[in-house]
């Protein structure tokens, strides 16, 4: 009956014993990670494609080329044609670029009605992106309160990947992106669609907090929704870039034609 007993225990000790060892070597991977940083090299890739082709349409804004050629091409008042880059209330100039809208079921059953934006700087060289804003708004469409509320995700630092002594590759840390999340509980809460605003978050995580790291799955949730928006965003600048390029042709053309 012992030698039973014995039977049946020792295999629970030592699933419990592997568990543990399992445990350990899980936080020691999470603990080497946050360490060495949340380097990407594509996001480092994309930060570089953005920075290129935002240059790349200055040139075409700093001559005043844009609203030329589509006044032109499309018979447009040159007064009434937007603005490409912007200027924040400090007479710094961004690009401000829509994602998406709709309606979200996220919260089921909750409803909700969302906006998102982003916001890039470009550094004094143009050499490369200087910072990033992501941001999106949202506010419930049924019930008997309604909240509004914005989510921002901040790179006050966006890097780009540099070679080391042995030749590799290696990638910008991105610890300090910052989660910042606004609500109409607090005041000011009119927030217009602009990078720098009065209002405070009511909270703030930065991706790799020292002292009170956020959850490393929440880190890599934090990543991934940044490189997410980036891979978007990259899109829609180089479209932007592409479509005057391809009014600059059209103009030549147009010149061209004597018939």
């Amino acid at each position: 009956m012992r030698i039973l007993l014995l039977l049946f225990i020792f295999p629970l000790v030592l699933l419990g014993f592997d568990q543990d060892m399992e445990q350990e070597r899980n936080e020691k991977m999470i603990q080497a990670f946050r360490e060495s940083g949340f380097g990407d090299n594509e996001i480092d890739l994309l930060h570089a494609s953005i920075a290129a082709n935002m240059k790349a349409i200055q040139g075409f804004t700093d001559k005043g080329l844009d609203k030329e050629n589509a006044r032109y091409l499309g018979d447009f008042p040159k007064e009434n044609l937007p603005e490409l880059y912007k200027k924040d209330s400090a007479g710094k100039t961004y690009l401000d670029i829509e994602l998406d809208q709709g309606e979200s079921y996220a919260s089921y059953p909750t409803r909700f009605l969302y906006n998102g934006r982003v916001y890039l700087y470009l550094n004094a060289d143009l050499s490369g992106v200087e910072k990033v804003i992501i941001q999106y708004k949202r506010i419930n469409s049924n019930g008997n309160v309604f909240i509004r509320e914005m989510r921002r995700i901040v790179n006050n630092s966006p890097g780009k990947s540099t070679l080391d002594e042995n030749g590799n590759l290696v990638a910008d840390k991105n610890d300090d992106i910052t989660l910042e999340y606004y609500s109409s509980y607090d005041k000011p809460n009119d927030w217009p669609d602009v990078p720098v605003i009065e209002s405070k978050p009511a909270k703030t995580f930065v991706l790799n907090e020292k002292e009170n790291p956020v959850p490393f799955f929440k880190q890599k949730r934090i990543l991934e929704k940044y490189r997410q928006a980036l891979r978007f965003v990259e899109s829609e600048v180089a479209r932007k870039y592409q479509a005057l390029e391809t009014d600059r042709k059209r103009m030549i053309s147009k010149m061209m034609d004597f018939k």
